[in-house]
C-alpha cells in the first residue's frame, strides 16, 4: 500500500503549489500584457481594476507558469490567425481559451480555418452594369430610325421603306 504523499505527489499537509519563481512571474505578466494588447476590451471586461487583475492572474498563474515567452508568442500568433479568419469562438476572449491556444502552440482546433467569413468571397450580380456611352448612342440612333419607319406606316398608309 502506498502513502498518501506518493499518490498526491507532495507532502502531507502541504497547501497548494510551490510559490512562483521570478521567471514564472515574468511569464504570467507577459501573457496578460499580450492579452491586453490583442483584445483590450476583453481584458478590461475581465479585469476592470487592480484587485480583479490580481485575482485573475493568481487564478491562472499555475496554468501559465511553465510557458516560455516563445510559447506564449506562438499561442497569440494562433489567436491572431483565428481572429483574422473571423472564427466565431475567438470573437469574445476568455483567459482559459487563450491558454489552450498557448498549450497547443498556436494551432487552431480541427476545422477552424476551413471557412472564410461570410460574404468575403460571395459574387453578387450588380443590379445595373455601367454602360458604354458609344453603345448607348448607337442604340438610340437605331431606335430613332425604327420609330421613323413606324410613323411612316401610320401616316402614309403604305409600307415603310
Amino acid at each position: 500500500m502506498r502513502h498518501v504523499s506518493e499518490v498526491v505527489g507532495g507532502e502531507v499537509g502541504a497547501v497548494g503549489p510551490a510559490p512562483l519563481t521570478e521567471q514564472e512571474r515574468d511569464s504570467v505578466a507577459y501573457f496578460f500584457a499580450k492579452f491586453a494588447v490583442v483584445d483590450f476590451a476583453s481584458f478590461k471586461q475581465l479585469m476592470p481594476d487592480a484587485a480583479a487583475k490580481e485575482a485573475v492572474q493568481r487564478e491562472f498563474a499555475n496554468m501559465l507558469r511553465g510557458f516560455s515567452r516563445k510559447q506564449i508568442d506562438l499561442g497569440f500568433a494562433g489567436l491572431k490567425r483565428a481572429q483574422a479568419i473571423g472564427h466565431k469562438d475567438y470573437k469574445f476572449l476568455k483567459v482559459a481559451q487563450v491558454i489552450g491556444l498557448v498549450e497547443s502552440g498556436g494551432k487552431l482546433p480541427d476545422g477552424a480555418g476551413d471557412y472564410a467569413r461570410a460574404g468575403i468571397y460571395a459574387i453578387s450580380e450588380p443590379s445595373r452594369l455601367l454602360e458604354d456611352s458609344a453603345a448607348k448612342e448607337r442604340r438610340r440612333e437605331v431606335g430613332l430610325r425604327e420609330c421613323g419607319k413606324l410613323l411612316k406606316l401610320f401616316d402614309g398608309g403604305g409600307e415603310a421603306a
